[in-house]
């Protein structure tokens, strides 16, 4: 089979036959009747849930970043919350609904396809992580909090719209222009958040989001936490950041669109604001995930290997150079020094050494299953005190958050939940590595989500951020089940091929093999060259 898919035949003389007028011909017939009986039972699934889908990606990556509500920094975790219900709940709840209701019609569209074309080993792990956490809560120390969570709503509910929203992605289909939906607006809120951060860093107050009088240079003396953009806290601002700018330069690489240069407009924006801001777990979950880009990406296995050893070695000798001199350096390179040296002061990290310190026994009192998601925030006994400006009074904060996910996912779900928890992440990983080389939605998606999960050592999980890693781990999902789909399309031709040629034979010839470019080609390296192939968004 040659590239532009001719079909050739050879005989045992070595005489060659060109079938390609039959054969692609019957192929081109089969096809059309495949996607009319396919399209009819799945037509109503596909486009009502795309049209849906595409809806609430605009909603989600255009709209919901610039939620700020009416009162400024004082009621953003309020309307954050409001708009996460009215946008990520409602899509859930509509989805649902229409796919049950297509279900007892008997036209859910699933019914021609394998299951392993509907569940991978992602989606399995994700919903091993959602019963886990069911159970968790079931057995919480107060099943009401568990199930609603504390201030920062990270309860079962929350997670549970979560892992929904991420096997809704996973299973749309048509990831190429879902990707290029969620990238396009994603790229316009973030421009649009970036500008006012960047108003705020010149002593401006943009939307009146501080309290009167008030800056960005007042935070730690006139109220307790810095607040920048249309996000809040300085640390979920950072969370984004470091999914949005891995994508963008992802993006960049992959994308062959003159319009992708575009998108340097958002990407120069939220480097400046992302080390404006100083956010070192930020910062360092950006820079991971731009490094690990270059081996992923590389086709060749050499070539890959290669990138992967000088990507080993860069970490290593930045190791070795904070190690030695990051103390020279002051600030957050002091601080890493000292933690390479084995010094563990518990003002390190804005106190995370501290916090992390008091949490940690929090894991021997229920290991198993923990104590129910959020359970940190009623458990904690780490604290601090500031001066809240705008009440006019003098606060006394308990720790509601781990300040690292996968801490608190130890304390709220236990090990049974870590354990699933890694398992998503790694199985998710694997997906990226082995796909994002032959699919942008992969490639930018895997990027954006490694940004999230370095950060996530360092940060907190919130509604606000949290969401983002959920909905590109299903896009990214769904580019893998793309992929494969196609590839069944490529062998079940091969077989075709095999079969119609050996029953087709002119006069005087007994046997027919297929000639292909390649013997042995690699299986995704054959698939993208092949029909319906979901290289680009």
């Amino acid at each position: 089979m040659t590239d532009d898919g001719t079909v050739i035949c050879r005989s045992p003389s070595g005489m060659r036959v060109d079938f390609a007028d039959k054969l692609n011909a019957k192929h081109k017939r089969m096809a059309t009747k495949r996607k009319t009986k396919q399209g009819k039972a799945d037509n109503k699934m596909a486009v009502i849930h795309e049209r849906i889908t595409t809806v609430f990606l605009m909603l989600a990556f255009g709209l919901y970043p610039l939620v700020v509500g009416l009162h400024g920094y004082s009621d953003i975790s309020t309307a954050k919350w409001t708009a996460f219900l009215a946008a990520f709940g409602g899509y859930c709840v509509i989805s649902i609904v229409l796919f049950a209701e297509l279900c007892i019609v008997g036209k859910t569209g699933f019914k021609n396809k394998k299951p392993a074309r509907i569940i991978s080993y992602p989606l399995i792990c994700a919903f091993v992580f959602l019963f886990i956490s069911i159970f968790s809560t079931i057995f919480a120390i107060d099943r009401s909090f568990s199930f609603w969570g504390g201030t920062r709503h990270n309860g079962l509910f929350t997670l549970g719209i979560y892992i929904v929203s991420f096997f809704l992605l996973a299973i749309c289909g048509q990831t190429a222009r879902l990707g290029q939906i969620a990238l396009t607006f994603a790229g316009i809120s973030i421009t649009v958040c970036c500008i006012i951060a960047v108003l705020q860093l010149a002593g401006l107050n943009p939307l009146k989001l501080y309290p009167e009088g008030l800056n960005y240079y007042d935070a730690f003396t006139e109220y307790t936490a810095a607040f920048l953009g249309t996000i809040g806290n300085v640390d979920l601002l950072s969370a984004l950041l470091s999914m949005a700018v891995p994508a963008f330069v992802c993006a960049l690489v992959v994308l062959k669109d003159g319009r992708r240069f575009l998108l340097l407009i958002p990407l120069i924006f939220s480097l400046y604001v992302l080390f404006c801001m100083s956010v070192a777990g930020g910062i360092v979950g950006t820079l991971g995930a731009v490094i690990l880009l270059p081996p992923v990406l590389m086709k060749d296995r050499k070539k890959r290997i290669i990138a992967t050893v000088c990507v080993v070695v860069l970490i290593f000798l930045g190791l070795v150079s904070i190690y030695l001199w990051g103390i020279g350096f002051g600030g957050t390179f002091a601080e890493a020094s000292e933690l390479l040296h084995g010094n563990f002061d518990d003002r390190f990290g804005s106190g995370r050494i501290y916090i992390w310190r008091t949490l940690l026994p929090l894991v021997t009192e229920r290991p198993l299953l923990g104590g129910g998601p959020d359970s940190v925030a009623f458990r904690s006994t780490a604290d601090f005190v500031g001066i809240d400006y705008y009440h006019e009074a003098y606060m006394h904060s308990v720790v509601d958050n781990a300040h690292n996910e996968y801490l608190g996912v130890l304390i709220n779900q236990g090990i049974l939940g870590i354990l699933s928890y890694f398992s998503l992440l790694i199985s998710s990983f694997v997906v990226w590595v082995r796909t994002a080389p032959h699919s942008a939605v992969s490639a930018i998606c895997g990027s954006a989500v490694a940004g999230y999960c370095i950060q996530a050592f360092f940060n907190v999980d919130s509604h606000i951020t949290t969401i983002y890693m959920w909905l590109l781990l299903g896009l990214l999902c769904g580019a893998e089940s793309s992929i494969d789909d196609t590839a069944m399309w490529y062998l079940e031709k091969k077989n075709e091929c095999l079969t119609t040629s050996a029953h087709r034979l002119p006069s005087g010839m007994q046997t027919v093999n297929c000639i292909e470019p390649h013997n042995n080609i690699n299986y995704y390296d054959t698939l993208i060259r092949v029909q319906g192939a979901d290289n680009d968004l």
